[in-house]
């Protein structure tokens, strides 16, 4: 089964210097970078570091199955996010934690838009998929 990946320059270099040690963990024939921006048509989708990697699944998958998968990891992102969101607005936090535990949040916080966004798109692209 082959891979795609989707990231930043750096991030697909990175997975390029791995390439051999990725297919032979992952047990995939193939790792293809998508630098386009596009993304592989019916396929399963997981957001690493940032990273998109999708699995193409023309045929082999229930796609039903694969949007419930995308639904509950987004409603677990979604209750991630706000939980951030509640402590970034909470004065007694900002004023008692240290400089570099707000900014960690404020990295979380932006990560976690950034993997939501990602997520979003994977659901958009199963809309109307029938396997």
């Amino acid at each position: 089964m082959p891979v795609v990946v989707r990231g930043t320059e750096e991030q697909l270099a990175l997975i390029g210097s791995l390439t051999p040690q990725i297919m032979a963990l992952a047990r995939v024939d193939r790792v293809t970078p998508l630098r386009d921006g596009g993304r592989p048509g019916v396929a399963a989708s997981a957001v690493v570091e940032g990273v998109e990697v999708f699995l193409p699944l023309e045929g082999l998958i229930d796609v039903d199955e694969e949007r419930a998968r995308l639904v509950r990891e987004a409603d677990k992102l979604l209750h991630d996010l706000e939980a951030t969101r509640r402590k970034l607005r909470n004065q007694d936090f900002l004023k008692k934690a240290r400089p570099d535990v707000v900014e960690r949040e404020h990295q979380r916080l932006a990560q976690l838009e950034e993997t939501l966004g990602k997520l979003k798109r994977a659901q958009e692209s199963l809309r109307g998929a029938n396997v």
